[in-house]
């Protein structure tokens, strides 16, 4: 509401993702799905590319978890499976943007609920990268503040000894 009466469409976007999430896990699919589908219209007005793929994520997974009718645009068989192709769609044509591994195991599973097995079996290939590359960067980022808290400690180690001795030479 705070958000609304603001006009602050990132935190519009945020309330109605965190709105579908909520009420789909609290067994409200229909309220899910109108907040999924608010969010992503006004993701889509403020061309905000990451937050319509977390909320085309999030319309795949009300779909999974009740039992809806699909809308007119989709196909029938898998509307999860629409949505997260349109999701993994937009986050490829991001540069320098990692797809989260969760969504990349999400559209694997969908795509082996439909039987297509060899889709399945390449978006688990690059879910695991995906995961890989993300485990990486999270080791050479702890590796980079390690390196800098010792040289902290250092330059304050060597502050003290200079105090001291200036201190004594006084």
């Amino acid at each position: 509401e705070r958000a609304d009466a603001l006009n602050q469409a990132d935190l519009q976007i945020a309330a109605r993702l965190g709105m579908a999430r909520t009420l789909s896990l609290l067994n409200n699919g229909a309220q899910a799905l109108e907040a999924a589908k608010q969010g992503l219209s006004l993701a889509r007005r403020q061309q905000s590319v990451t937050h319509q793929i977390n909320l085309l994520w999030a319309l795949a997974n009300i779909y999974e978890r009740h039992d809806l009718p699909a809308p007119a645009d989709a196909p029938v068989t898998n509307v999860a499976l629409f949505y997260l192709q349109q999701a993994h769609a937009l986050a490829q044509g991001l540069q320098s943007y990692t797809i989260p591994g969760d969504l990349l195991d999400a559209l694997a599973r969908a795509h082996a609920q439909c039987g297509d097995m060899s889709s399945a079996y390449q978006v688990s290939l690059e879910a695991n990268a995906a995961r890989e590359k993300t485990h990486s960067l999270a080791a050479n980022n702890r590796a980079i503040a390690m390196q800098v808290r010792q040289q902290t400690e250092r330059a304050l180690a060597d502050g003290e000894y200079h105090r001291q001795l200036a201190n004594s030479e006084a």
